[in-house]
């Protein structure tokens, strides 16, 4: 836990669906404006869809981060080496959001998922951990939440064997860029510019877990 304010980090569980569906729209919200459109309420609604999809896939290898009362300010995946991949836009999705959201933010919607899935190199290390949708609640950025998270799960990748952390970040999130720096983390990859018109300008940052790094 963090002595001023308390968090404590653990796996997230069914009831935690609305508070991390609402964290997700937090982050797509500032790092992709207009990525998604249509009512809150909607989008909203479908990010809990997709969470609990697949045998509510939306568990696997997530964490949450919670206050002393129990609130959830804090998300974050951890993907160790064998972890089945998220589906973006599990079987169901575009009726969802037709419903939702209506066509035109269905039409917006399906290119953001197509934009996001195009690949990015991954570290080389076989034993290596992958953080990705790291987004901490707006009230409580600034205030050492999300090192706090990240420094839990790298300690949990450790146990796990994992030799080294990689992550992805969109260029213009400078503030989570410094984050990561302050952490450890360096730039192993920029997206080349044919790639960046195509997705986004980003880039992937790797970190050696070994002890001797510690």
């Amino acid at each position: 836990m963090t002595s001023a304010l308390a968090i404590a980090i653990r796996p997230a569980t069914v009831a935690d669906f609305p508070a991390i569906a609402r964290l997700l729209l937090q982050l797509y919200q500032f790092e992709l404006p207009g990525a998604f459109s249509g009512s809150l309420e909607g989008q909203q609604r479908l990010l809990e869809f997709t969470l609990a999809a697949q045998e509510n896939q939306g568990l696997r290898d997530r964490y949450v981060a919670c206050t002393a009362t129990g609130a959830v300010v804090a998300t974050a995946v951890m993907e160790l080496p064998g972890s089945m991949a998220y589906d973006k836009a599990p079987t169901g999705t575009v009726r969802q959001a037709w419903e939702l959201l209506g066509p035109g933010a269905t039409v917006q919607m399906l290119r953001t998922v197509a934009k996001s899935l195009v690949p990015v190199p991954r570290s080389g290390q076989v034993q290596a951990a992958w953080f990705h949708s790291v987004v901490v609640e707006q009230q409580y950025r600034g205030r050492g939440v999300g090192k706090h998270v990240m420094t839990v799960l790298e300690q949990r990748a450790r146990q796990a064997a994992c030799l080294e952390a990689g992550l992805q970040v969109l260029a213009l999130n400078q503030s989570a860029v410094e984050m990561y720096e302050h952490l450890g983390y360096a730039v192993q990859w920029s997206a080349p510019r044919w790639q960046q018109v195509i997705s986004w300008p980003s880039y992937v940052m790797v970190k050696s877990l070994s002890l001797e790094g510690e």
